[in-house]
């Protein structure tokens, strides 16, 4: 699976002046008896035929309702990753075959699709879930919907028994997420048509499902086999469900299992797989909000030769904090990268190049520092190159924020002896990155420290 990450990249600004001064009952016995109850439901026939399943993503999660494909200027967009396409064998070096398939192939048969087909959509969760938790669609076309009962869905995410404690409880690896039940398309006087458009209306489920390379066209639109049709003559139902992506879920590969039920009580399950992608994105309370405040770094009042710090919290409260907090916003584990550019002065133009920084998620001692971090060569003239000294907080547990995580920066200054009095000003970069294999969305995979 391709791993998205979308790095954050913030500058800002940082400022300081130099002074040059010295300066709310029942009670009783009772006995309970408890008692084993026992109940077997017997089944009759055989399970329904499922014969396609496939799943969409919300592609506008600002407008009502799911919208099968992402707004303009982007077209024809039906998941996150179109370059990632599901394959009928799971095998790209034999070439690519669609997995729901039949009406057209020779001989041609009804929509058929095999068991555990992989990567049928890729999917990103909203950051900070807003304007509201991405939402996906499933689907399923079923023989002879007067002899269903019910359809529902079993959603699987990825885990580690330190993640989720019914990890494995199921599958290697997964835990259930959720189920939902399906309803039923296409009865009543509204030919199903009307509600999943066409293979070539851009938009349409349809379209969707056909583009993003889950079914072959010949499996909606074929005259005597094809689901549309067979839908029409109530032959066929198809079902759908929604169910919502958070991103304080893991990314990765996720197990949906797509059960139909007869009047008998028999079932049949097909399964397939999506990969919910990787993401995260850095965010900072200090960026500011002009003219409310400039934000930034501002070191205050500082004196030659003394060092001064801007300590930080974890009390996430943009965009004016005076205390630096750092947040993660997706569903991946972050790191963070930290350079200054040199504090130059407004009328002298001479340059501070020192400074340090801690950092993590915690104010203990797992705090990671630099106590010193000088640009080089040291600026002594508005002529000299700024070459920034980048430095790297690891990816230690107690430095890596997971989904929806904050950790505090502490910044500081060490202007050098002899500077004049002067407003100083200079920026500062903080760069978010991937750290693979530490975060199952909200968790960390190691035990719990500092606190």
């Amino acid at each position: 699976m391709k791993l998205h990450s979308y790095k954050g990249l913030l500058v800002l600004g940082m400022l300081t002046a130099i002074a040059m001064v010295a300066t709310f009952s029942t009670s009783g016995n009772a006995k309970a008896d408890e008692v084993p109850t026992h109940g077997v439901v017997s089944t009759t026939g055989s399970g329904p035929v499922i014969e396609c399943k496939w799943e969409l993503p919300d592609m506008d999660s600002a407008t009502a309702g799911i919208q099968y494909t992402a707004p303009l200027p982007v077209t024809h967009a039906h998941d996150d990753d179109s370059a990632i396409v599901p394959d009928r064998d799971n095998d790209a070096t034999n070439g690519t075959q669609i997995p729901c398939h039949g009406p057209g192939d020779t001989p041609s048969t009804r929509p058929t699709m095999p068991n555990g087909v992989k990567h049928m959509i890729q999917v990103a969760p909203n950051f900070e879930n807003l304007p509201e938790e991405r939402q996906i669609q499933n689907w399923i076309a079923v023989d002879n919907p007067g002899t269903v009962s019910d359809v529902f869905w079993q959603v699987f995410e990825p885990c580690t028994t330190a993640t989720h404690p019914l990890c494995n409880a199921v599958y290697p690896n997964l835990a259930k997420k959720l189920q939902v039940h399906g309803t039923k398309f296409g009865t009543g006087a509204q030919p199903c048509t009307s509600l999943f458009g066409t293979s070539t209306t851009d938009g349409s489920m349809a379209e969707a499902a056909i583009h993003s390379g889950q079914i072959t066209k010949d499996s909606f639109d074929d005259t005597n086999k094809g689901m549309i049709s067979l839908c029409n003559q109530n032959v066929k139902g198809l079902y759908s469900a929604v169910w919502p992506l958070s991103k304080d879920q893991p990314c990765g590969e996720y197990r949906i299992d797509a059960t139909a039920v007869s009047v008998g009580g028999a079932t049949t399950t097909l399964t397939n797989y999506i990969d919910i992608l990787c993401t995260f994105q850095l965010k900072v309370d200090f960026a500011g909000n002009p003219p409310t405040c400039t934000g930034g770094i501002d070191f205050g009042t500082i004196s030659p030769g003394f060092t001064t710090t801007v300590g930080g919290d974890l009390l996430f409260a943009p965009p004016c904090s005076a205390e630096p907090t750092v947040k993660n916003v997706g569903n991946h584990g972050m790191g963070l990268r930290l350079s200054y550019s040199d504090l130059v002065g407004a009328s002298f133009g001479k340059h501070i190049y020192e400074f340090d920084a801690c950092y993590g998620r915690f104010p203990d001692a797992t705090l990671k520092c630099f106590p010193s971090i000088i640009n080089a060569p040291a600026q002594t003239t508005p002529t000299s190159p700024v070459i920034s000294t980048v430095v790297d907080f690891g990816t230690l547990p107690a430095q890596v924020l997971c989904a929806n995580e904050v950790g505090k920066l502490d910044p500081s200054v060490h202007p050098q002896v002899g500077l004049p009095a002067d407003t100083y000003t200079g920026t500062a970069t903080l760069v978010g990155y991937s750290v693979p294999g530490e975060c199952y969305g909200n968790k960390h995979v190691a035990a719990p420290v500092g606190g």
